[in-house]
């Protein structure tokens, strides 16, 4: 009976049989398939994992780097000299100076730039010579101990810099003025409205700004003036962003004492 059945149905039976094993055909392939599938995605979410990681590591050394250069590495030119941040060791000085007037210098890029912009400024008639430019810890002792003796510390902190916390040091900062007139009153020249417009393409900035003693440690001063390379004063520039405190994230004000 059973095999009068099979041999009646024989072709049903080999259909069925057929498509079964089609079927777990297809259910093996499709899990292969699922298996192949789930593995690329998990190779592709450990290679994008594995690049963050890579990027964050390189964003993180670069960051390190950048911070060793603006408060360690005293050659550099974005070097940040402050009244938190001064001279390790403080007698440090350049080997690279560059007469830019008589017995005045900057560091050799500094006094090429100053040079240009000095042209630069004749060209447009706007009168201006510098009054200071490097000066060696010594002449800071010297500058501050007047300072103190012709007022008191606390007066003489908010004129002058201590020995080996001055910018001067650096060889990159430079006091300006135009014909007669200095100090407050530089800031009443066209030759410092032309400065404010034009100094960036040279690489310099007007350090100590109106309104940000709390962040440079000074008061304004229209006629000090740092070098810090163009790429570096024209971002700043167009992120209209006034201080090297704030543009390099780095801590400034006052003395700790």
């Amino acid at each position: 009976m059973k095999g009068e059945f099979l041999n009646k149905h024989k072709f049903s039976v080999l259909v069925i049989t057929l498509a079964f094993s089609a079927i777990l055909g297809l259910a093996t392939f499709t899990g292969l398939d699922y298996y192949k599938t789930a593995k690329d995605i998990r190779a592709k979410e450990q290679e994008t994992a594995d690049k963050l990681a890579a990027a964050q590591q390189k964003a993180w050394a670069e960051k390190a780097a950048l911070r060793k250069k603006v408060l360690k590495d005293y050659n550099s030119t974005i070097i940040v000299i402050n009244k938190k941040h001064c001279f390790e060791p403080k007698t440090w000085q350049p080997n690279d100076l560059a007469p830019i007037e008589k017995g005045i210098s900057l560091r050799k890029e500094a006094a090429a730039q100053y040079n240009a912009m000095k042209a630069a400024a004749t060209q447009a008639k706007m009168p201006l010579a510098s009054t200071s430019g490097y000066r060696s810890y010594n002449d800071q002792v010297e500058t501050y101990n007047y300072w103190v003796k012709h007022s008191n510390q606390k007066e003489a902190d908010s004129a002058s810099a201590r020995p080996g916390c001055s910018e001067h040091q650096t060889g990159l900062a430079v006091d300006l003025k135009a014909d007669n007139c200095v100090l407050q009153c530089f800031a009443t020249t066209p030759t410092y409205k032309w400065l404010a417009e034009h100094a960036a393409e040279y690489g310099f900035i007007q350090r100590y700004p109106d309104n940000a003693k709390n962040i440079t440690g000074y008061v304004v001063e229209s006629w000090h003036w740092r070098y810090v390379g163009r790429e570096t004063a024209q971002d700043m520039k167009k992120r209209e962003i006034k201080t090297l405190e704030e543009y390099f994230n780095v801590t400034g004000g006052d003395y700790s004492n």
